[in-house]
């Protein structure tokens, strides 16, 4: 997948100074750039930790990426400073310290089981490149840049062309991101900007091999309520992330040791496929005794298609818009979904949400007649679906892309279809089939598996629903505005809450745990598409078919 953008400027001048859409881009001064470590990082020794074989898969992938931002908090002054979020940072860190460690890749060694193309992470030594700490000041205010969260929702649809994350954030040279280089780098990077009115933003940026976006949102949820457990006086949380790869790993079919005939290899060759078409299966044995797993070797994950360049024009100007849905709608477009599927099928909220988007992209593309195939790439965590289940605490980045394709004409005629077709590709998503596709995987280099482009006839979507993004509370309550920062290419979508709602305005972490459902309150698709197919779109009067004025 193609990496984040980064601000255009050098290391350590000052950002802006150009204009957006009439509107004058922030001026940001940078203060400091450190590392911080852990506290006794280096008593335990140097550990070495081979990653997972679904981290590997992400080495390319672009950064995890969030910045939240706060307004002046309303109670005690020093709630939000810099010196108070860092010490909080240096205390949560102590529980990840190979967040703080460096990443590299590993000696192949065929003969004892090491693959090419592995990384691990190695931490606890002197030499430890840190987590990297950025400190700025931005001379706007934040209401400047964004609007509240209750002015968003009733637009409809808010042209953020004129403000992103990239705007203030000072570029960063995370290990192997958009670089061969690793030696010194670090793998995450947290940086703190004050504006003028007395409000901060505070930026996650990780490697994309060592977190998901539930692990980012681990991390910066301890971090939360560390810095309030130590703004109250209260005994300090102890939290404890589980950092374990080889439980990913353990899930492969090869590790299982199990002995299959070929109907049965036969079967778990086809489930793997049905993860990755990109996999051909190159078995020619036909006879009949038990066969052994590596047997998956026979099935050529060498031989994939090329990537389609020639659809996608890189250049292309792409307009950025946060397109907002009340829970009214949500319910309008599931259930209009619904009706149009088998009754025994079960779309979920989430799945219908996607469908309609995608048909009005095809729509606003001009492909609503076109009979080639078009595809939505959604990324699935695999958390809940390995057996044994990972636990909740588990760090990493256990996730796989599916890549749902349907005739474009199909996507356009009927959201049901579309809908129909998300649920049957998550289905595939067994414990048994994800452990044949790590088979194929370990066999080979994982970064060779490429399950999505953009383009054309490609749309990308992450959901971030339900993981609480505007519940993060450091004390002065919840955030105006949570920027996922995730490209600013045609094609990309993310899906999230709308923003903090009224419930949690004298405290976002109350609300953490609650049994209140994503699609009761109002949701956010932050879009980005080619200007001319956004204009489309936005005048699609199919867009607001559920909206009651």
């Amino acid at each position: 997948m193609p990496s984040d953008y980064k601000c255009p400027v050098k290391q350590d001048a000052p950002v802006g100074g150009d204009a957006c859409c009439g509107v004058g881009v922030p001026a940001v001064e940078l203060i400091s750039r450190t590392r911080i470590l852990p506290e006794d990082h280096a008593s335990a020794g140097t550990r070495t930790t081979p990653l997972s074989i679904l981290d590997n898969t992400a080495v390319r992938f672009s950064l995890v990426n969030a910045c939240w931002y706060y307004d002046k908090p309303k109670c005690q002054e020093n709630t939000l400073s810099p010196f108070t979020l860092v010490y909080s940072l240096r205390k949560t860190l102590n529980v990840y310290p190979q967040w703080a460690g460096q990443l590299e890749w590993m000696k192949s060694d065929p003969a004892r089981g090491k693959r090419l193309g592995r990384l691990c992470i190695s931490y606890g030594s002197p030499s430890d490149p840190g987590i990297e700490l950025v400190l700025a000041r931005c001379t706007s205010t934040i209401a400047a840049l964004v609007p509240d969260s209750e002015t968003r929702l009733k637009s409809g649809a808010w042209c953020a062309d004129h403000f992103s994350s990239s705007q203030v954030l000072f570029p960063t040279d995370i290990a192997l991101h958009d670089s061969p280089a690793y030696a010194g780098r670090p793998a995450v990077s947290v940086q703190l900007t004050t504006f003028s009115c007395g409000g901060i933003s505070i930026a996650l940026r990780i490697a994309h091999v060592l977190a998901d976006a539930t692990s980012l949102f681990q991390f910066i949820q301890d971090w939360a309520a560390m810095h309030r457990a130590l703004l109250n006086g209260c005994p300090l949380p102890t939290p404890i992330p589980v950092f374990d790869p080889g439980l990913v790993d353990s899930a492969c079919i090869e590790e299982k040791n199990i002995d299959c005939t070929p109907v049965r290899e036969e079967k778990l060759i086809h489930a793997a496929q049905g993860l990755s078409p990109n996999l051909r299966n190159g078995r020619t044995s036909t006879d009949d005794a038990v066969v052994p797993s590596s047997v998956f070797r026979r099935a050529d994950s060498t031989r994939v298609p090329s990537m389609p360049w020639a659809e996608w024009n890189i250049f292309a100007p792409a307009s950025h818009y946060h397109v907002c849905f009340t829970p009214a709608e949500l319910q309008g477009i599931w259930e209009a979904a619904n009706a149009e599927v088998l009754p025994d099928a079960r779309i979920s909220r989430l799945d219908a949400l996607l469908a309609f988007i995608w048909r009005l992209i095809v729509r606003a593309r001009g492909k609503a007649t076109d009979p080639g195939p078009d595809r939505l790439v959604v990324a699935i965590g695999v958390r809940a679906r390995l057996v044994p289940r990972l636990p909740d605490a588990f760090l990493g980045s256990p996730m796989l892309l599916s890549c749902i394709t349907l005739p474009a004409i199909q996507v356009a005629e009927s959201p049901g279809a579309a809908a129909g077709a998300i649920r049957a590709a998550v289905a595939q998503y067994t414990a048994e089939a994800i452990g044949a596709f790590l088979g194929f995987a370990r066999d080979a280099n994982p970064q060779r598996f490429w399950r999505g482009f953009l383009g054309q006839r490609y749309t990308v979507v992450t959901s971030w629903v339900g993981l609480g993004g505007y519940k993060l509370d450091f004390g002065g309550g919840p955030p105006r505005y949570v920027d996922p920062v995730i490209p600013g290419l045609d094609g990309c979508i993310h899906v999230m809450e709308a923003g903090p709602s009224r419930n949690d305005e004298g405290g976002g972490h109350k609300a953490r745990g609650s049994a209140k459902k994503w699609y009761h309150e109002p949701v956010c698709l932050s879009v980005h598409l080619d200007k001319r197919v956004m204009r489309r779109l936005l005048k699609d009067p199919e867009l607001r078919k559920y909206r009651s004025e």
